[in-house]
């Protein structure tokens, strides 16, 4: 088995209850960089790779109870609203330039 699988399978565990999507991305790809980083800090200790995946995944702690605390702080609310207020946004400088290119012509 592919000892990354250990990592990958814990941090998608941690990740699966962010609703805003590019977050739940975000927060997926920080949590693999720490856990690689943390992996390749104990193999050059001496570790295999399949013992640092797996003293790395024991020093996360439970994937389930991360779930929760994330959920907590990644509201899909926030990433909702932040994406249409983009939208209107665009729409409002659409709407300010239309009488403007009349004017200019």
């Amino acid at each position: 088995m592919n000892e990354n699988f250990l990592l990958r399978r814990w941090a998608q565990n941690a990740v699966y209850r962010i609703g805003f999507p590019g977050d739940r991305k975000k927060v997926y790809q920080e949590l693999m960089n720490h856990m690689e980083d943390h992996r390749d800090a104990l193999m050059e200790q001496g570790m295999t790779e399949r013992e640092a995946c797996e003293a790395v995944e024991k020093a996360m702690g439970d994937p389930w109870a991360v779930a929760r605390e994330l959920e907590k702080i990644h509201r899909p609310f926030w990433g909702y609203f932040l994406r249409a207020t983009r939208i209107v946004l665009v729409i409002a400088l659409i709407v300010t330039l239309i009488p403007l290119d009349r004017y200019l012509q």
